[in-house]
């Protein structure tokens, strides 16, 4: 899957805050088109999101960035924390030239969308979140990483080497105190005033996102809907890319946003 995408995808390179900034976008030129930009989440690059680009490359105008700090991205000197990493991608889609668009996250990403939309709204005109973390309906920080542990059992072989090279290139120290950053965002409460249509996607065998928790923050987003993929784990943009692209699509079609 990930080798055909390089049928759609080319590899693009822009300066952001004096940063190298690596993405993967769509090869054709969509004129009019409403971009969509998938995030990624906690140590892993945009390699992660490519199965699912890949479904929507050929149709759609398709951005899918490193965020500074990981994959082929320059790292900056300190480790961002979420909102900072939210206004560094806000300024890469002012350098690309996207003043709209919808957006898909996993994990993390999800917590960067969120602060995006804090920070300037009028960016966003949809969002999908694949296993949104961090889940606030957890004991400790040591539940989360005892639920990344556990879900490598629920996710496709391949995706466990892709994951350990993109967190090893992103080094420990940095993915630790991106965790810590993350565990300490109020996701609920960035969430909660989010105006916009918001599918929630989870999947059933999720072991980092609990049911309880995409519940949780379901309830708190006006425009939000969830739904569950049978037999999925966490990673729904590679293990279930095939039947979560039309699922988000149809969604946006359902709320205006996609003809």
């Amino acid at each position: 899957m990930i080798l055909l995408g390089r049928k759609n995808l080319k590899e693009r390179w822009d300066t952001v805050h004096t940063l190298r900034v690596f993405s993967r976008v769509s090869k054709a030129d969509f004129k009019g088109g409403l971009p969509i930009v998938l995030v990624h989440g906690l140590g892993v690059s945009s390699r992660y999101m490519v199965p699912l680009a890949t479904e929507w490359a050929a149709a759609h105008p398709v951005y899918v960035p490193d965020l500074p700090g990981y994959g082929r991205s320059q790292k900056p000197q300190d480790v961002p924390d979420v909102r900072e990493l939210a206004s560094l991608l806000r300024e890469w889609l002012r350098v690309v030239g996207i003043e709209r668009a919808a957006f898909v996250g996993n994990s993390m990403g999800c917590q960067v969308i969120v602060e995006l939309a804090h920070i300037d709204a009028s960016c966003i005109v949809a969002v999908a979140m694949l296993g949104p973390t961090m889940d606030q309906t957890v004991a400790s920080r040591l539940s989360h990483v005892a639920g990344l542990l556990k879900d490598q059992f629920r996710e496709p072989p391949m995706l466990v080497p892709l994951q350990a090279f993109d967190y090893l290139h992103n080094g420990p120290i940095r993915t630790i105190r991106t965790f810590i950053h993350a565990t300490r965002h109020d996701m609920l409460k960035r969430a909660r005033q989010l105006r916009v249509p918001c599918l929630i996607l989870r999947g059933e065998h999720d072991e980092i996102v609990s049911q309880k928790w995409v519940e949780k923050l379901a309830k708190g987003i006006p425009r939000a809907v969830l739904r569950e993929l049978p037999g999925a784990g966490h990673a729904l943009n590679y293990n279930s890319a095939e039947t979560v692209a039309p699922l988000i699509e149809g969604f946006w079609q359902e709320c205006g946003i996609l003809p």
